[in-house]
Parts: C-alpha cells; sequence; structure tokens
C-alpha cells in the first residue's frame, strides 16, 4: 500500500486510507500511527488526500484534545495557538466565555481575588 494507507492483515486485497489524525510512515505499512505531536492536530483542510501528514495549532481559545479534535477552554481560562492546555486568568481579570484567546480586566468596581474568574 502507498503512505497513508494500510492492509488490514497480511494478504490483504486492497489499502484502506488511515483516518484523520493518524498516517503510516511509508509504504506497505499493516496499520496507522498518531503523527501530530502534542498540542497539534491533524489539518483536514481540504481533505487528507490534499494535506497528508500535515499537522497544525488549533485556533487560539482551542486546545488539543487528541490528535485530531481541539476542545474549547473553559470560561476562566484562555489559550493561544499552539498551547499544550488552557491557563487560568490570574486574580483581577476574566474570560466570560468558553474558548477565550485571553483574560479581560476586570469592570471598574468588580474584582475576582482568585483566579480562574468567568
Amino acid at each position: 500500500c502507498p503512505s497513508g494507507f494500510f492492509a488490514d492483515g497480511h494478504g490483504a486485497t486492497q489499502c484502506s486510507a488511515c483516518p484523520p489524525g493518524s498516517g503510516t510512515f511509508g509504504e506497505g505499512a499493516l496499520a496507522c500511527s498518531p503523527l501530530c505531536p502534542p498540542g497539534r492536530v491533524w489539518d483536514t483542510a481540504g481533505g487528507q488526500e490534499a494535506a497528508p501528514f500535515r499537522c497544525a495549532n488549533c485556533t487560539a481559545g482551542l486546545v488539543a484534545v487528541n490528535t485530531s479534535l481541539c476542545s474549547a477552554c473553559d470560561p476562566g481560562s484562555y489559550a493561544l495557538p499552539g498551547w499544550l492546555g488552557c491557563i487560568a486568568c490570574p486574580p483581577g481579570a476574566f474570560a466570560g466565555a468558553a474558548g477565550s484567546s485571553a483574560c479581560g480586566a476586570c469592570p471598574v468596581g468588580g474584582y475576582s481575588p482568585g483566579a480562574g474568574a468567568s
């Protein structure tokens, strides 16, 4: 089988495409392997055939859950592209919505004494 495809067992008569988030490291594979490093996901823009073996950062406010899924940070935390996890907003700041890319300062008259305010 060509790179990016696998044969399901010895003597298989056809090849199957590796699912998004995985691939092969050459021809003749019997299984697919995760290819993206921690914090990155399989880039499926244009389909697997258009972007074989290409990983991308999750967008701001999202972090990689696995090699094929980005998930939004909870309210009270934020993330920038490529971060491995969400960071809690510091005291005096907040992030009111899930998927925030930054924390905002508390409004005049308001204050959050602890980290992670939403």
